[in-house]
């Protein structure tokens, strides 16, 4: 899954070996920018669906308070969500954000419209780390 925008892009995928540099190539001709100018300091790596997820999310809910940069990257998401609705990933991130937005902490809008909620059941994983990102302190803005 590709949610790419002017100021930053998030790449997830799945994979038993990592497969980073292929990733940034792909992107890189997806987004027709020259690797060889991205700080590569700037490109945090996350192994494993927790830990990827939990960052995620809570660089979404700092995203959230710049409404600018946040409504540009909801409608990123919009689209890489509608082009994919069946993409695993995609309908994890989007269960997890259903859920967060449910739950009176989170003070942002959600990535996808309320009308246009996933119908599927909150996985025990899903709910696990959605509590994770509630129950730390930095995860409501």
């Amino acid at each position: 899954m590709i949610v790419s925008t002017k100021f930053r892009s998030d790449l997830f995928y799945n994979a038993e070996k990592p497969e980073n540099d292929s990733i940034l190539k792909m992107w890189a001709m997806y987004a027709k920018t020259d690797l060889s100018v991205i700080d590569m300091n700037q490109i945090i790596t996350s192994v494993g669906a927790d830990e990827s997820l939990f960052q995620y999310f809570q660089s979404i809910n700092l995203l959230s308070t710049n409404w600018y940069k946040y409504r540009l990257y909801r409608s990123a998401f919009h689209r890489t969500f509608h082009n994919d609705q069946q993409n695993p990933v995609t309908r994890i991130v989007v269960g997890c954000d259903q859920y967060l937005i449910d739950h009176p902490s989170t003070k942002r809008t959600a990535l996808v419209d309320v009308s246009e909620k996933i119908d599927s059941e909150l996985m025990k994983d899903t709910f696990s780390l959605a509590m994770r990102i509630i129950n730390n302190e930095n995860s409501s803005n």
